[in-house]
């Protein structure tokens, strides 16, 4: 409700905000978006396989996730120390928990998310955009990537007809960088629908 409220306060009436799990969501969509959450999720596979099922003919999936190398040793320099440390204590725990509990964490880099749409039956997946913090990832059953060209992700606007994974802490914002913006052209005018797990 308060996010329904807050779309309205900003003129966005064509906001739409639903809680649902992340296998269970319905709907006909040109974008399905996961925000820093596909790494927690215990069944990634299935979860991308389910949303395959929910695009439009021509939808994305888009994935926000921290950065990460391939391999641990370029992952232990700098920040990535930090964020295993976060994923040891977070992220794998969380997917560990769940049914099937694949345990990716936060530091799976493109190589352990390519192989989770591979094994989901994605027959595109490429790396879109990336800042010093994350990384962003399209996944289509297109053989020629899409979402460029269909969404807008700057400041607050929310212009495609979408649907979005976004984890429940108030510090996760990772698509108002400038440096993502430039990744997206903007389709003003489309329905939009946000879903929570």
């Amino acid at each position: 409700a308060a996010a329904t409220a807050r779309a309205a306060d900003h003129g966005h009436s064509n906001t739409k905000f639903k809680e649902s799990g992340s296998k269970d969501f319905t709907g006909s969509f040109d974008l399905i978006c996961f925000f820093d959450s596909l790494h927690d999720m215990g069944d990634p596979v299935g979860i991308a396989q389910h949303a395959k099922t929910q695009l439009n003919e021509g939808g994305s999936v888009m994935i926000v996730e921290p950065f990460a190398f391939d391999t641990r040793a370029e992952n232990h320099a700098a920040l990535g120390g930090l964020l295993y440390g976060a994923s040891a204590f977070l992220c794998t725990p969380c997917s560990l928990s769940q049914d099937v509990g694949r345990g990716m964490g936060a530091q799976s880099g493109e190589a352990g998310m390519r192989a989770v749409f591979e094994e989901a039956g994605y027959t595109s997946f490429r790396r879109a955009a990336e800042t010093p913090f994350n990384i962003v990832y399209e996944g289509s059953g297109l053989t020629k990537p899409h979402f460029r060209s269909r969404l807008a992700v700057r400041g607050d606007r929310w212009l495609t007809d979408a649907v979005c994974s976004l984890p429940r802490t108030p510090h996760h914002n990772c698509v108002k960088s400038s440096k993502l913006g430039d990744a997206f052209t903007p389709l003003r005018g489309a329905q939009s629908s946000v879903a929570t797990h």
